[in-house]
């Protein structure tokens, strides 16, 4: 058995495991959020403000992952609407 484990969350609970997060490009952490805020709601058609939960899938089989996520998403608490935005594969 391995002695390198790593996970993306300190919750989870694995022999030997090593809390890493999530590795992001720097395109992605360098992104200036408030200058894109209206221009990355517009494709999707949502509104300037409130929260959005983005549901995103690598797979064929990502459609049930998005279908729980949104789910999860409703009872989010303090949120009274959420607005949904999913993104698919383009190949």
């Amino acid at each position: 058995m391995t002695t390198h484990v790593f996970t993306a969350a300190p919750s989870v609970r694995l022999a030997h495991a090593t809390t890493i997060g999530i590795p992001l490009r720097p395109a992605i952490t360098g992104l200036d959020r408030p200058a894109l805020h209206d221009a990355a709601r517009q494709p999707f058609g949502l509104r300037p403000d409130g929260p959005v939960l983005m549901v995103t899938g690598g797979s064929r089989g990502a459609g049930g992952d998005q279908r729980r996520g949104v789910r999860r998403g409703r009872g989010v608490a303090g949120v009274d609407e959420m607005q949904y935005a999913y993104a698919r594969p383009t190949s």
